[in-house]
């Protein structure tokens, strides 16, 4: 089912744990490429979200948020709080896992397999800049689109419908983003069907 945990999709590399209600996966480090790749060839647009203490905090007062991160593919730590959370309550620690490094390794993997991007987020130099630095970079990836992360509510369906229609492997959603996660849990049934 698309959005469904991976955890609950039946493979054995992620496990899903609760801190009070909001979701945290533990994904070792060294399976994260083969649960992305399984997610991919499940096509049906599965949302990674990197979560820090805070986050967990505002999902139990932002329902919305928490929805989100429950209908996540994957949540994945970034940071250690949520380690200590985890042990206090008696849970299996999970992995820490670095944003920018994490999205590197992501990013060496699409380029691997001659896999397609979409950037959204960001100001409109900011999202010239990374999609500069990604043709320069992986320059093997098919970058099919960007849109900065600053646009107006009404303009919602259009940036969702240029980016189903370019159905990338990958959609890169960063900072400056407005509702960010939220957001792409909310256009979730209008984006594409690879990884978010």
């Amino acid at each position: 089912m698309a959005g469904e945990p991976v955890s609950r999709r039946g493979t054995e590399l992620a496990k899903r744990i609760h801190i009070g209600k909001a979701p945290v996966d533990i994904v070792e480090p060294r399976n994260l490429l083969i649960v992305l790749a399984r997610l991919l060839q499940s096509r049906g647009g599965s949302q990674i979200v990197f979560v820090r203490s805070w986050d967990l905090y505002r999902a139990h007062h932002d329902p919305l948020l928490m929805k989100t991160l429950q209908h996540a593919a994957l949540v994945l730590p970034v940071s250690r709080m949520i380690q200590s959370m985890a042990r206090f309550l008696g849970l299996a620690r999970p992995p820490r896992y670095y944003p920018f490094d994490s999205i590197i390794r992501i990013l060496t993997w699409l380029e691997s397999m001659g896999g397609s991007l979409f950037l959204l987020g960001g100001t409109q130099s900011d999202i010239t800049s990374v999609d500069q630095n990604v043709r320069q970079t992986f320059p093997h990836i098919r970058l099919l689109g960007r849109y900065a992360g600053r646009f107006p509510d009404r303009m919602s369906p259009q940036v969702a419908m240029a980016i189903k229609k370019a159905d990338p492997d990958i959609l890169l959603a960063g900072g400056g983003l407005r509702g960010r996660e939220r957001w792409l849990y909310a256009q979730r049934s209008h984006l594409n069907n690879g990884l978010m």
